[in-house]
């Protein structure tokens, strides 16, 4: 199976500490988190991965080379003007022709991944998305789920005080069906909280939210507050 991890993020919101680290190489207990969510990926049976590359892209390749060393075979995409986060996705979607992850390099968790695609398949899903409860909405996306788990609504970070905002927030883990890159434009920047989950909402395409047991571990690294 193939997973693409998004890496390609400048790391401002981590300043200082990533002028000269990039966020993907942030240690937790002494280890790259990047290198936890591959190890994650290779114990769920996720053997090809991509990485899309941007700030410091050298230190991150110097970091996991080949990905051998992990019982994976890692790919790389460099971006020489970011593309948001889907658009990193459809500049290699030739890579892509059957179900497949989408993870954040900040995204430290031990979800169950694999029951999360069976989730996916059993939705016949164009798209899911992990989905934890949330409290404060500023900070993350934010969806309301039917009785069956389908997004019927989505907005990314609303502005405190914006009214009613749905109760999950997006976690930044999804799989996807190839026919999404009918969704995503070519050679532009299109992002998947911004743009393309409110769209697939307006069409009322089978984008379903996968609700993270209270068991599993999710934490975003991304800030210092985290």
């Amino acid at each position: 199976m193939k997973a693409m991890i998004l890496a390609a993020g400048g790391a401002t919101k981590l300043y200082p500490l990533t002028y000269s680290l990039p966020k993907p190489l942030v240690p937790v207990l002494n280890i790259p988190v990047i290198e936890h969510i591959v190890e994650l990926l290779a114990r769920h049976g996720f053997d090809e991965v991509m990485i899309n590359l941007h700030y410091l892209d050298r230190l991150i390749t110097d970091q996991l080379g080949d990905g051998s060393r992990f019982g994976v075979r890692i790919h790389y995409s460099y971006e020489p003007e970011l593309l948001g986060t889907a658009g990193g996705v459809k500049n290699v979607a030739e890579f892509f022709t059957e179900t497949f992850l989408v993870i954040g390099a900040d995204d430290l968790t031990d979800l169950d991944l694999t029951t999360m695609l069976e989730f996916h398949r059993e939705k016949q899903a164009l798209a899911s998305v992990a989905v934890v409860p949330i409290q404060t909405t500023s900070d993350v996306g934010v969806l309301e789920l039917d009785e069956q788990n389908k997004v019927t609504w989505y907005l990314e970070k609303p502005e405190p005080g914006g009214g009613t905002v749905g109760n999950w927030g997006n976690t930044g883990v999804y799989f996807f069906e190839p026919g999404i890159f009918e969704h995503i434009p070519a050679r532009s920047v299109y992002d998947f909280g911004r743009n393309l989950f409110p769209e697939l909402v307006r069409q009322r395409l089978a984008f379903f939210g996968y609700q993270i047991k209270s068991s599993s571990f999710w934490m975003d690294i991304g800030t210092h507050m985290s």
